[in-house]
């Protein structure tokens, strides 16, 4: 009890050390839960809607998806009761009438906010997909529905104008149209046909995706295959992407095939292949790992390399921050989750420790906040999420 009072009293002072105003908080809510209720906090850790709902999905365009009427199901989306949109001031924008998303339909969100969230209800450009008796229906923000000339099987969310969506089990893309008498969303139409294996966002103007053979390509926003030179093996970020050795008229052998370099939207590479593992490039720096050892061909592992060190390179391929940690990801709001050892913690673009290496598992700062899982020396709250300021200071804790 009196390790529990200790940390309370530790998250009560680091909430009375915020108030400098700072680029990167836009002061944005974030998901809270307590007896598998769900509300928000604002990026103070003030509580600004209160825990009411059975599952609560995150702001997006000044909406949220929330769950009344369902069975609570802690971290997991209930299958019953009825989803709705609210403001920001909790209040329903679009009343409560649709079905959960099928929690078996991929795809899964990639951000963490839920086990099972489907992003198809987030709203982006003014369009959501929600279920309905009927299926999968489009919305705007006033809860109208849009016309659409396919009946989709799932749905993500629109990115850069395009939405992948699912059509006779194959993802393709849609777009929207207006009504050009009235300006407003009126349509969602069928762009690129579905011709691949999964669901992939649009990034930079490329999506990276399967077709129907299990080959890796790169399309561009009509559909035609580019820079099948390179072996792409991310998705763009930034306007970078991550490639492997040329396979099409250049020699190489197996250990330049293996190693990684960075490429841009115009198909030009920027340094030699020589990393065994990279990041994606953010801020103008990009994590990569040297040092490691070749692991046997097994296509169950993640990585090609076992070992070595990780460390930050500028798009030039020089090392701005030396290899030196075990794993490192890349830069979100000037501050970078790394692992020693075991645990994470954060540093800035100074190599500078913002958060020590305590905690589980460590996610991206958004708007000023990131979500962390707390390790051993949270005492009572081991193993609990948590948010954390851009200073390090925990601003909520699971109770």
């Amino acid at each position: 009890m009196q390790s529990k009072l200790i940390y309370l009293t530790l998250i009560l002072c680091s909430l009375l050390q915020l108030g400098c105003k700072d680029e990167f908080i836009k002061h944005d809510l974030y998901r809270i839960w307590n007896n598998r209720l769900y509300g928000y906090i604002n990026s103070d850790g003030t509580t600004e809607i209160p825990l009411q709902f059975a599952y609560a999905l995150p702001f997006s365009e000044g909406l949220a998806a929330v769950n009344v009427g369902g069975t609570p199901n802690g971290y997991d989306m209930p299958t019953d009761g009825r989803w709705g949109f609210i403001n920001t001031a909790g209040f329903f924008v679009i009343n409560p009438i649709y079905h959960s998303p099928v929690n078996d339909a991929p795809p899964f969100a990639r951000d963490d906010v839920g086990k099972v969230l489907h992003e198809a209800y987030l709203f982006k450009d003014h369009v959501a997909a929600v279920r309905m008796d009927d299926g999968w229906q489009f919305i705007d923000t006033l809860g109208n529905r849009l016309q659409k000339n396919f009946t989709p099987e799932s749905c993500r969310t629109l990115k850069e104008g395009l939405m992948a969506v699912m059509v006779d089990g194959y993802w393709g893309y849609a777009r929207k149209i207006k009504n050009q008498k009235t300006g407003r969303d009126s349509a969602i139409v069928m762009h690129i046909e579905p011709n691949y294996l999964y669901p992939v966002d649009f990034r930079d103007g490329f999506a990276v995706v399967k077709d129907r053979k299990g080959r890796k390509v790169c399309i561009d926003k009509n559909g035609r295959e580019v820079f099948s030179q390179y072996r792409i093996e991310s998705q763009f970020h930034e306007g970078m992407v991550a490639v492997r050795a040329k396979f099409k008229g250049e020699p190489i052998n197996e250990l330049d095939y293996r190693k990684f370099s960075i490429m841009d939207t115009l198909g030009r590479v920027w340094f030699p292949h020589q990393f065994d593992e990279i990041g994606y490039y953010s801020s103008g720096l990009i994590p990569v790992r040297v040092g490691s050892q070749k692991r046997a061909n097994d296509h169950k592992q993640f990585s090609d390399y076992d070992g070595g060190k990780w460390g930050f390179v500028n798009r030039d391929g020089v090392f701005i921050i030396n290899p030196q940690y075990d794993y490192a990801m890349s830069f979100e709001e000037d501050r970078a989750a790394i692992k020693v050892g075991n645990f994470w913690g954060y540093i800035d673009q100074n190599n500078s420790w913002i958060a020590q290496p305590q905690f589980i598992w460590a996610g991206e700062f958004q708007h000023g906040v990131a979500k962390v899982l707390l390790g051993p020396s949270a005492n009572d709250y081991f193993n609990h999420y948590a948010y954390l300021d851009r200073s390090g200071n925990v601003i909520w804790v699971e109770p």
